[in-house]
């Protein structure tokens, strides 16, 4: 389908993942899934950027955006049962199968697409990002950039590996500061798990959140840093900026 403006076309992914991710019976006990919006932008922005196989964008694109549905929602389970009402264990069954319900639609949309290689990126990812996790939250940190680091590549690796599937490293690159800087502006939403974290991960989530507008700042610099070098499209880097620089607004 072809649809010119950013917002028109955001408003169409996310109608298309909507259907596709719609049960009725999931419905019933747990919330509509949460897209993320900024990692939907850069993917549009990554298959704009691309003349190839331009038919099978969308599946591509929907792929990866089930895979961070998937990750996304298995963080929002809680993990304990004790004294809760039934409905809240059922909601919170139903969660863990909503992720593995998304992990499925991935697949079929894969198996629209013959890039044996991609789907072997997603898996790897997905099993990097999952130890990332493990490592942010129960990880021991010997100090908050290691903490930050953890927490960078939780956020960025999907983005980044896919990203390297079609484009050169030097190019790839980009999006790394790009989505880190996104995430960091939604900071306040980030520590809503359901989840109980170590007394560590806390203190440390403190100390992020306290330092997050000189880490946005450094992120920038290192993304403006990144596009001055002259093998990286300036066009790409243009719309990149462009979407970053309402964080700072």
């Amino acid at each position: 389908m072809e649809v010119n403006d950013l917002k028109s076309r955001i408003t169409y992914y996310k109608e298309q993942i909507s259907a596709y991710a719609y049960h009725p019976y999931l419905s019933r006990y747990i919330k509509e899934p949460v897209i993320d919006e900024d990692k939907l932008i850069s993917y549009i922005h990554l298959f704009d950027h691309l003349s190839e196989r331009k038919h099978i964008h969308d599946n591509y694109l929907l792929s990866v955006m089930f895979v961070q549905m998937a990750l996304d929602t298995h963080d929002y389970v809680a993990v304990d049962n004790r004294e809760q009402e039934v409905n809240e264990v059922r909601r919170r069954q139903l969660t863990v199968l909503a992720g593995d319900f998304y992990s499925g639609l991935y697949y079929h949309l894969l198996s629209l697409i013959d890039d044996l290689p991609f789907i072997q990126v997603l898996a790897k990812t997905i099993r990097e990002v999952n130890e990332q996790k493990v490592r942010l939250y129960y990880g021991k940190h010997g100090s908050l950039s290691s903490y930050i680091k953890a927490y960078k590549d939780v956020e960025t690796l999907l983005a980044f590996n896919v990203w390297c599937h079609f484009m050169p490293p030097e190019e790839c690159s980009i999006i790394v500061e790009n989505i880190y800087i996104k995430s960091l502006s939604n900071w306040n939403t980030y520590n809503k798990q359901s989840f109980p974290k170590p007394h560590q991960s806390q203190e440390y989530e403190e100390e992020m959140g306290a330092a997050v507008n000189e880490l946005m700042n450094n992120a920038y610099d290192s993304f403006i840093m990144q596009c001055n070098k002259g093998n990286i499209s300036k066009a790409l880097c243009a719309r990149l900026e462009g979407e970053i620089a309402q964080e700072f607004s």
